[in-house]
This record gives structure tokens, C-alpha cells and sequence, in this order.
């Protein structure tokens, strides 16, 4: 019960947090990512090929993004609203794998995107990724499954 009280509770944080990423619309980021091997960075780049606009390339563990850092977030936003909302399917049919491990995988990659964006003291854009991914992507990879119910209508 106090999990789906506390989704319920935390819908708000999640869409606020996905409004202000609209201000990064139009800033593109150019990261190259170490994985640790040739499969993560596949699955990576299948990720970010979803994204509209974004150039991705891979050679062997590397992995290169250039791509419009607002897209990213709303390629994200429309993921983490349908893991949210317990529509995993819309992900599996997306990117043809389970939808935790794609939520998981975003997560994972972004951390090596803000590694990237520090290197290059783009602070700003790190710490937005950042933010992102601590209240958006992470709410709807936990609360995913579970079914969400307001204090209101338990009341007594």
C-alpha cells in the first residue's frame, strides 16, 4: 500500500522534472562512451538511435553520441511516463528488449554521459542528466508494476 500511495505522491515531482528539461531543447552534447564491451555499447547505441536527430556510431567498446541533449530527455520522457504508467510493452516493442533492462540501460549509459560532459566541464549539462535521471528515470523503473492509489480515496 505504501508504495503505490508514495507513486501517486511522486507523479508530480516526475512531470516537474520533465517540464524544466524542455529548456535543454536545441543544446546538443558530443560524448564519447568507454563501455565495457562491444554488446553494451550495441545496446547503448540502440537506445540512442531512437532519439530524433542523434548521430550514433560504435567501434568495438566505443561508443559516439552527438545529439540534441532536449530530444534525449523527451525520447526519456515518453519512456520513464510509459514505465510509469505500467506500459512496459510501449519499450519492449520500442527497443525489442525487456523493459526494465531498457530503462536500466538508459540509466547506466547516462551515468557515462555526465562522466563525458564533466571531462568537458559542461557542469550544467551533467548536472541537469543528472537530475533527470534521480527523478525521473528512476521513479519509473521502481514504482514500475506497482498500481498507484492517492491518500484522497483512503481517507477514512
Amino acid at each position: 500500500m505504501f508504495n503505490a500511495i508514495s507513486k501517486g505522491s511522486a507523479a508530480a515531482v516526475v512531470q516537474g522534472e520533465i517540464k524544466k528539461s524542455e529548456k535543454w531543447n536545441g543544446s546538443e552534447i558530443d560524448v564519447t562512451l568507454t563501455c565495457k564491451d562491444e554488446g553494451q555499447a550495441e545496446r547503448w547505441a540502440n537506445l540512442y538511435k531512437k532519439v530524433d536527430g542523434a548521430t550514433i556510431a560504435t567501434d568495438k567498446e566505443k561508443l559516439f553520441i552527438k545529439a540534441d541533449l532536449g530530444k534525449i530527455f523527451s525520447t526519456l520522457a515518453e519512456d520513464c511516463t510509459a514505465m510509469y504508467d505500467n506500459k512496459g510493452e510501449v519499450l519492449q516493442q520500442k527497443y525489442s528488449i525487456d523493459p526494465r533492462e531498457a530503462t536500466n540501460s538508459w540509466y547506466n549509459s547516462l551515468k557515462s554521459v555526465t562522466k563525458s560532459l564533466d571531462n568537458k566541464a559542461l557542469f550544467a549539462e551533467s548536472l541537469a542528466i543528472q537530475n533527470f535521471s534521480k527523478k525521473v528515470i528512476e521513479p519509473a523503473y521502481n514504482y514500475y508494476g506497482v498500481e498507484t492509489k492517492y491518500v484522497k480515496d483512503n481517507m477514512v
